[in-house]
């Protein structure tokens, strides 16, 4: 499945977009960190799943969540790395469909991302949607 992948920090980018490239039936299509080539990416490729940190400072969070709208709004299916639960929450009322705390292992990354995507019948244990 195609994937875009989009996180400010520098460090976290990379070892994500390592974890995807080396992950079973990952494409990464685009790994970013500027909202509007977030944006245009998801035009460009329309991935499957579209995987947004949402930053830590409480004046970074309005910036993810306007990333998250603007790729649910293009049928990207979201998955919201967050710092908080109640972070999470925001996450899913601008449209993610499910989050994962940041601190989880790379293998729930990846469930929550297949699940997210539609590959997996089963949502991830972290989605708090009470829908």
């Amino acid at each position: 499945m195609t994937a875009l992948l989009v996180v400010d920090d520098v460090r976290v980018r990379e070892a994500m977009s390592d974890l995807l490239a080396a992950a079973v039936g990952f494409r990464l299509v685009a790994a970013v960190a500027d909202p509007a080539e977030a944006v245009q990416h998801a035009a460009r490729h329309a991935p499957a799943i579209g995987i947004v940190d949402l930053w830590s400072t409480a004046d970074q969070v309005p910036r993810g969540l306007n990333v998250v709208t603007a790729l649910s709004r293009q049928g990207v299916p979201v998955l919201a790395l967050t710092p908080r639960e109640r972070v999470g929450a925001l996450a899913l009322e601008a449209g993610a469909v499910a989050f994962v705390d940041k601190g989880c292992g790379p293998d729930q990354v990846l469930e929550a991302a297949r699940a997210v995507a539609g590959v997996l019948d089963a949502a991830p244990e972290s989605q708090a949607d009470p829908a």
